[in-house]
Parts: C-alpha cells; sequence; structure tokens
C-alpha cells in the first residue's frame, strides 16, 4: 500500500483500518507514505531517486514475499 499525498497520516491510517477490517495483513515493510508527492517531481515529471528507491524497494519486497 503506498499512501502519496500533501500530508497523508490520517488517509494511510484509515486505509490500514479499512485492510484490517477486511483481515488482511499490513506488514510494515509492504507499505509506504510518501508526504508531499508534488514536491518529489523534477520539472521533466521524473519522480526524486531517494522516493524512487523507497518505492522501488517497496515493490521488490513485495514481490519476494508473494513468490
Amino acid at each position: 500500500m503506498i499512501t502519496a499525498s500533501a500530508y497523508g497520516e490520517k488517509g494511510h491510517e484509515e486505509l490500514l483500518l479499512i485492510l484490517k477490517t477486511l483481515s488482511a495483513v499490513a506488514d510494515d515493510k509492504h507499505q509506504a507514505l510518501i508526504k508531499g508527492i508534488k514536491g518529489k517531481f523534477d520539472r521533466n515529471g521524473l519522480l526524486e531517486s531517494n522516493t524512487f528507491a523507497k518505492v522501488s524497494k517497496l515493490v521488490t519486497d513485495f514481490i519476494t514475499s508473494v513468490s
């Protein structure tokens, strides 16, 4: 689960609550909160390297866990 917004804490928390209500397992290493998402892109629309690395790791960890 990735929450990307201006702040996002409350929205992220609510999404986790919904997932838990549905009996989903919400492992910490399979979720990310990206605050200030608009500021994470350069003039060319490319995602900054730190955020890209964070999302890439999240996806890699998730793929490894379901393989």
